[in-house]
């Protein structure tokens, strides 16, 4: 299996042992909020996604790294995608800084 980093990040796999570089292109997508509540001035907001840029398209053996932003949007958008993953469990050092992951979660 292929991995393809599309964020501006290296994925650091703890659980596997291994560092996957940015690819050089970062998938992006554009959303919008809508509130649908607010009480005592705590918004409650709806997300809606439009385009998906930098995610190409599904190649045989290949997994897509993107945010977790990109994944919501691939989800509501291309929901037959099952080759786009975000990093998930992030693990952090002693002062809170994200070291890396133990894994990826899917749409799924």
């Amino acid at each position: 299996m292929k991995y393809i980093n599309l964020t501006a990040h290296p994925i650091n796999i703890l659980s596997g042992g291994i560092t996957i570089p940015p690819s050089g292109i970062v998938a992006r997508t554009h959303y919008h909020t809508e509130t649908i509540l607010q009480e005592n001035g705590i918004p409650i907001v709806r997300f809606s996604y439009s385009n998906i840029y930098g995610l190409p398209k599904s190649e045989d053996n290949t997994i897509y790294i993107v945010s977790s932003v990109v994944l919501n949007a691939v989800r509501e958008q291309q929901p037959e995608r099952n080759d786009v993953v975000a990093p998930m469990k992030p693990v952090r050092d002693a002062n809170g800084k994200v070291i890396g992951c133990m894994g990826f979660r899917c749409n799924g």
